[in-house]
């Protein structure tokens, strides 16, 4: 009889183990697999829902997203739709925290691949940096800047500097 009660109990504490082996192990992966998510698939997954973003400088801006690139956000706002570079992204308000899958041409789409179909057009836009406003038609994009042309010389703004990217109220993108 207490040889059944000896192997009972070793029978116990090796599942016990197991579960405690189980349960570490899930939460090491747990772990793991969050530290591999990035903004833009948090933020993908909150496609078509209203977000509150604050910007570079406590900038706070409101509105519905549209579409999520690769290293920015499509904003449809009150004064209409704005382009939100990521790195100009501080805080993202109530972001849930579940993420979304981006499709291939998602994925890949940059935001100087959207600016150069608006320079295309020769699109105006009005950007806002932390150092100010710049308004013009977009002649030019580089890698890391834009040429905007408006009544005076053309004007390079460095990509890095961008908060927001909007279509100049008379022609929205």
């Amino acid at each position: 009889m207490r040889w059944e009660r000896l192997f009972d109990d070793l029978e116990a504490r090796l599942a016990a183990e197991q579960r405690a082996e189980l349960a570490a192990e899930v939460a090491e992966r747990v772990v793991a697999e969050r530290s591999a998510v990035a903004m833009s698939a948090r933020l993908a997954a909150h496609r078509g829902g209203e977000l509150v973003l604050v910007l570079e400088g406590g900038l706070r801006i409101r509105g519905t997203l549209r579409s999520v690139a690769a290293d920015g956000v499509l904003l449809d706002m009150d004064g209409g739709e704005a382009l939100i570079p990521e790195h100009a992204i501080v805080l993202a308000e109530s972001l849930a925290r579940r993420v979304a899958a981006r499709g291939v041409v998602e994925s890949r789409l940059r935001l100087t691949s959207m600016l150069r179909s608006l320079a295309e057009q020769r699109a105006r836009v009005v950007v806002e940096t932390g150092a100010g406003t710049a308004a013009g038609a977009l002649v030019g994009v580089g890698a890391d800047h834009v040429d905007l042309e408006g009544d005076g010389p053309v004007r390079t703004v460095a990509l890095a500097a961008v908060r927001i990217l909007r279509a100049a109220p008379e022609r929205p993108f």
